[in-house]
């Protein structure tokens, strides 16, 4: 079973922890300024990508660390189940981890 993010739509501190691992547990290093890691997010039972969101390193990258934040209501975020997968690039050469994750978003009280 793929773990599931919740969030609400439209909060200020709404994002995304991740951490990049080798299978032994030890952290990828994404510090070199080359490295690049995204997300790309669609509906679940869709091959379409809605979006695709860039990653910020966290203390550098050096422990593998990225944060994401989702679209916001001006760029038009929408509250629903997203499938989501990750991508790595370095420096053109890309690894896509193959455990994908849910987010799921619900709408803010009124």
């Amino acid at each position: 079973m793929q773990p599931t993010v919740r969030l609400v739509r439209g909060d200020s501190l709404s994002y995304v922890e991740l951490t990049m691992a080798y299978a032994d547990g030890s952290p990828v290093d994404l510090s070199r300024a080359d490295v690049a890691v995204t997300v790309r997010f669609r509906s679940p039972g869709s091959d379409a990508v809605l979006f695709t969101r860039p990653t910020t390193k966290v203390d550098g990258g050096v422990n593998g660390v990225v944060r994401l934040s989702l679209p916001s209501e001006a760029e038009g975020a929408t509250a629903g189940v997203f499938d989501a997968e990750a991508e790595i690039d370095f420096d053109g050469q890309t690894q896509t981890i193959y455990e994908k994750f849910t987010v799921s978003v619900r709408e803010r009280f009124l």
